[in-house]
């Protein structure tokens, strides 16, 4: 009697059914929501509120719709816990990407942004980022922290680095081939080259997380591209960089929630870029960055690079550093 086929594994379409509905409920509410709330709740809701109860419904889309649909749900959406180690060089690390991030957004957009002031001040990027960038400076920071440094690193990176970045590893791994004996023959006689083996890391990387990490950053940056002017070009650079760095930390961890810690740094820098909190001390601006901030960049640099070697002194050799 011939053995019972083997069911397909679907996870990868699963993935993708769960994004596609999760990045559309993302994308359609925020606009059309509104319509769905009584007129007499609407006009007392700020813009804040009404972003905070968006992102609360499209997670809870997002993680029902994903209870029912994945056979492994927390390992779909890389729900674990990241080791201690690797969670103290995340923390560490995210001031570094928020300067860096901070430096490349404003050099993208310098010539912009300069133009914009010569032709009518400081005004026009402040119109620029409307109502979203007044309320990141004028509303209540408790709620404004809440919003930009809680609900949304945890909504967003669920999505991005949770079912997207999971379906684009799985399916660019399934797209891999066995190498055939003449292949696998070259390759055993191209062995010793460095410019093959560097070659072979980077193939590993991508089809390992890399290439779901660069298509979800850039699909991250896109739908962060709501805003015109200089603003909007800061806006979608930085959120580019951020989702980057998500997606390696996403990688390197092997969970989402180091991902969401780095969101949640970035976004708590960043507030407190946007309402001038690190200006403090004789410290000032430089090419729109804070140098305390820059400064806390430098030390923690420091600190990692030491941690790093320290680590690799103290571990024994054969048995690798998680």
């Amino acid at each position: 009697m011939d053995p019972a086929p083997q069911p397909r594994d679907l996870t990868w379409f699963r993935l993708l059914a769960l994004s596609a509905v999760w990045l559309a409920a993302t994308r359609l509410l925020p606009r059309y929501a509104i319509y769905l709330i009584p007129l007499s709740l609407a006009r007392h809701m700020t813009l804040q509120a009404y972003l905070m109860l968006v992102q609360v419904v499209v997670t809870a889309i997002g993680l029902g719709l994903a209870a029912l649909i994945l056979r492994a749900p927390r390992r779909g959406l890389g729900l674990a816990w990241p080791a201690g180690y690797q969670l103290a060089i995340v923390i560490a690390a995210t001031p570094i990407i928020f300067v860096a991030a901070s430096y490349i957004a404003i050099g993208a957009a310098f010539r912009t942004l300069m133009e914009e002031i010569a032709r009518g001040g400081a005004e026009v990027s402040r119109q620029n980022a409307g109502e979203f960038g007044r309320s990141l400076k004028q509303d209540p920071a408790v709620l404004t922290v809440v919003w930009s440094a809680i609900l949304a690193p945890i909504a967003e990176e669920l999505l991005f680095r949770g079912a997207l970045w999971s379906f684009v590893t799985d399916l660019t791994r399934r797209l891999l081939r066995a190498p055939d004996k003449a292949s696998e023959s070259l390759s055993a006689f191209l062995d010793e080259s460095p410019v093959v083996r560097a070659l072979s890391t980077v193939k590993d990387w991508l089809l390992s997380g890399g290439i779901a990490t660069v298509l979800s950053a850039g699909l991250f940056g896109w739908m962060h591209a709501d805003m015109p002017g200089g603003v909007g070009i800061v806006r979608v650079v930085s959120t580019t960089c951020l989702g980057l760095a998500c997606g390696v930390a996403r990688h390197r961890t092997g969970t989402v929630l180091a991902a969401i810690v780095v969101h949640f740094t970035f976004n708590a820098l960043s507030i407190g870029q946007t309402r001038r909190w690190w200006i403090v001390g004789g410290f000032s601006n430089y090419f729109g960055v804070s140098t305390l901030m820059s400064l806390v960049a430098g030390l923690c640099a420091i600190g990692i690079t030491i941690g790093v070697v320290v680590r690799y002194l103290i571990t024994p050799r054969g048995k690798p550093a998680p």
